[in-house]
């Protein structure tokens, strides 16, 4: 049967369509406390910042500074990797050109505003500017957004000589790039490239000589079972050539779980110095460790250069050293695809070539992971970064839909189950068997969204309630990458400590936190997090498989009004709590919620509640479910 392609012209016409919908989402939910985002161009702002830099939705206002700047519209500061990135968004229609003075001017003014200290649209940017400018390990990333494909050389020439010459006078310590994202990169940022069929990809490695190639043939020196291996002294321009025909034709060239590891195409600025050096980067071969590819087939060419074609190519060690070559050199090829030889036809790195096919793979079925794991030793990748982390996510996707629940663990879930439940009785069944765990808490689920679930979402509220609420915000980016330990111990975790059942109705305990602050005449309390926070400290709930279970089995045993009761005294408390933060540490919400949570302050407020609050009967409740 003939598979029928979608037209990519209707895919980013569904696309756009997505990211209206979004908007209207977002206009829905805040425009009470922001009017701003009844304008789509305001509202943009918000989509980029939620949906490309998983930002949460009540630290966003803080990070937005003006959406008429031309210079900056928001930014976002990763302080564990040291990543700062300012913003500029565009929404456009797909007719209308991006101006090149604005790209003139999004890479000149934010940046000498900046550097001189004169930035005022926003104290804690410059603050942290300042910072990241002196730090060597930092990187400075100037974004721009365009919702439409009308790209030009002329401003894309612009980014490539702002890299060269921002990186080349050594004015900063920091890392400064920028980098353009018209509408197809947004889409592959948005979905992850979920629908994309597996790639076939060749590609032919070559180097000046064949005095410069190792070959080991397992035979030969009678490694029965093992790989056959080339060890490669290759150019840079070659690496850069790689790279650049795999991306053109959409192959991942990187192993899966070292992507997923490393994260965003992580650059490292030592290597990005070293070839940045005219004097320097002659010695790049020594300094590097090299590169280690795995694939399915090698056919060499011995003549007078060595040439080695190989088939299915996957980089399993070195991705930060094929990444920063790509982008140093890419910047060259931008201004004069001549200037790759020119410059860097004599800079070598060694790459490792194992072949890994069938027969290795079935005598030695481990070898593969092996070679990921021991060959990227230095990062410390372990066992969890290869498998149980999936199987784990994938099968409590599987019981939550079970339970008439959504649980989107990737991009492209929300479209697959979108497909699923188009027909309204199934979509209804789904909702009936969802309805049975909400309404205990007078929770009415009818939509789509009302049974959704993020992973990321599920995994901060349970990350609130074992530690507290500023470490669902704090350590919203370390929840979903393997080398944290947030990720290890808690991520990973959650099945040891919760019955599916019971991790479910933790988070509907979120969620109608949720919907009240939402009609909250402040738009801010209860505070969704720290409500989860202090229910597992106050009832010291936490403490273990058996307590956690017990407790919210006895909660959702008691009558509706009980349960209730329960429900509004820690409402209540995330209020109190807000009111005497800012009596106390003299802060707003905005920089509470960033702050360390302040157990005096908490216990205080829970001694104010219980005696003039007016939750007498949370004590008699309590008293219950530690019985």
């Amino acid at each position: 049967m003939k598979t029928l392609k979608p037209n990519i012209v209707f895919m980013r016409t569904l696309f756009k369509n997505q990211i209206t919908e979004d908007l209207k989402i977002i206009e829905e939910e805040f425009v009470t406390n922001e009017p701003k985002l009844a304008k789509p161009e305001y509202a943009f702002n918000y989509w980029i910042l939620s949906r490309i830099y998983n930002v949460d939705d009540e630290l966003i206002p803080t990070q937005i500074t003006d959406y008429n700047d031309s210079g900056i519209d928001c930014y976002v500061h990763y302080e564990d990797s040291k990543e700062l990135f300012i913003i500029q968004n565009k929404y456009y229609d797909d007719n209308t050109p991006l101006d090149r003075k604005y790209v003139s001017d999004f890479l000149t003014a934010p940046l000498a505003a900046l550097k001189a200290g004169k930035y005022k649209r926003s104290k804690d940017l410059q603050n942290t500017f300042d910072r990241a400018i002196e730090d060597e390990d930092y990187k400075i990333y100037l974004h721009m957004y365009v919702t439409n494909n009308k790209s030009n050389t002329a401003i894309d020439n612009l980014f490539s000589q702002f890299n060269i010459n921002e990186n080349g006078n050594k004015i900063s310590s920091a890392i400064v790039r920028s980098e353009i994202f018209y509408l197809d990169k947004i889409y592959d940022l948005y979905y992850g490239k979920a629908f994309e069929e597996q790639k076939k990809f060749q590609f032919e490695l070559s180097t000046i000589n064949k005095g410069t190639i190792l070959r080991v043939l397992p035979n030969e020196y009678k490694l029965e079972g093992m790989s056959p291996a080339h060890y490669i002294m290759t150019p840079l321009s070659v690496i850069y050539r790689m790279y650049s025909s795999a991306q053109q034709k959409g192959y991942p060239l990187f192993e899966e779980n070292i992507r997923e590891y490393l994260g965003r195409s992580p650059i490292n600025n030592g290597i990005m110095r070293t070839l940045r050096s005219e004097e320097d980067r002659k010695n790049f071969f020594y300094y590097n460790n090299g590169i280690t590819i795995i694939c399915e087939k090698a056919e060499s060419d011995t003549g007078t250069a060595f040439k080695l074609n190989i088939s299915q190519p996957q980089v399993v060690n070195g991705c930060q050293t094929v990444n920063t070559i790509y982008e140093v050199l890419n910047d060259y090829a931008k201004k004069d695809i001549a200037l790759i030889d020119k410059e860097f036809g004599s800079v070598y790195v060694m790459v490792k070539v194992l072949i890994f096919n069938t027969q290795v793979s079935t005598k030695k079925p481990n070898f593969y992971k092996d070679i990921v794991r021991f060959t990227n030793s230095q990062n410390a990748i372990n066992e969890k970064a290869f498998a149980s982390d999936k199987e784990i996510f994938s099968k409590l996707q599987q019981e939550l839909e079970n339970r008439g629940f959504i649980l989107l663990v990737q991009h492209s879930d929300k479209h697959k189950f979108k497909e699923k439940y188009k027909d309204k009785a199934a979509f209804n069944s789904l909702v009936k068997k969802a309805n049975r765990y909400s309404s205990a808490l007078n929770l009415d689920l009818t939509t789509f969204s009302d049974v959704t679930i993020q992973l990321e979402k599920l995994l901060q509220v349970y990350l609130a309630f074992m530690l507290d609420g500023y470490y669902a915000y704090s350590k919203k980016s370390k929840i979903l990458n393997p080398q944290s330990e947030y990720y290890n111990n808690y991520s990973l975790k959650m099945h040891d400590n919760f019955t599916y059942d019971n991790l479910l109705r933790l988070y509907l305990i979120h969620k109608k936190a949720e919907v009240d602050r939402t009609s909250s005449p402040d738009k801010k309390t209860p505070i969704p997090y720290y409500l989860i926070g202090f229910l597992g400290h106050i009832t010291e709930s936490r403490d273990n498989y058996t307590t956690i279970n017990s407790f919210f089995n006895k909660l959702f045993e008691l009558k509706q009004s009980d349960i209730t009761l329960f429900y509004n005294f820690f409402s209540d408390l995330t209020n109190a709590y807000k009111i005497a933060y800012k009596q106390s540490h003299n802060e707003e919400y905005n920089t509470m919620i960033k702050q360390k949570i302040d157990e005096k302050l908490v216990l205080a407020q829970v001694d104010f509640l219980l005696v003039l609050g007016g939750h007498k009967e949370f004590k008699r409740i309590l008293h219950e479910l530690k019985s």
